[in-house]
């Protein structure tokens, strides 16, 4: 769910719905809440969705480690526990590395997933400064960066691929 300015549980309701047609009646496993707004009244209406069963668990994706530790804090004091943490990461984007997330995940046994892993395409040796992204992508910025060009895209991308997924095989074994 990607809550908006104005807080809505009915909002929630509906797209939960939704993802349960789409699931053919079945319970979600994880309810990812994709951003922080209205952080607490959120997570206390998905603290009742689970009361009343109609999600197994909670996650939360584009949080900061603070946020992260504050929807953790309103799950633990009705008995539940954060599920999962999904943020942006990849070899060039490692800021819930450096914010001390992805430890803090596996000090406490949740797991980390990482998006964008590949910066859709950027670290398999796709885009290069002469075949650009499209003027309205904000990935451009990533072609400028000389560590990455000179390490990763001028290698095959075979083994950009391997180089990178086995670093995060190795980071996200949180279990």
């Amino acid at each position: 769910y990607t809550p908006g300015k104005k807080y809505s549980s009915s909002t929630i309701d509906k797209t939960l719905n939704e993802s349960v047609k789409r699931l053919n009646g079945k319970v979600p496993d994880i309810y990812f809440l994709h951003n922080p707004l209205n952080l607490e009244l959120n997570i206390k209406h998905l603290i009742q969705l689970l009361k009343n069963k109609k999600i197994s668990s909670v996650g939360v994706s584009n949080f900061n480690l603070e946020q992260i530790k504050k929807a953790d804090n309103i799950l633990k004091q009705e008995g539940f526990n954060l599920a999962a943490v999904q943020n942006h990461f990849s070899l060039i984007y490692r800021k819930s590395e450096e914010d001390g997330i992805i430890d803090w995940c596996k000090e406490k046994n949740i797991p980390f997933f990482g998006y964008m892993v590949l910066e859709q395409g950027v670290l398999t040796g796709k885009y290069t400064k002469e075949h650009g992204f499209s003027i309205f992508s904000r990935r451009e910025i990533l072609l400028s960066k000389d560590f990455v060009i000179s390490s990763i895209l001028h290698n095959s991308s075979f083994f950009s691929a391997l180089i990178f997924l086995s670093k995060a095989f190795f980071l996200f074994s949180v279990k």
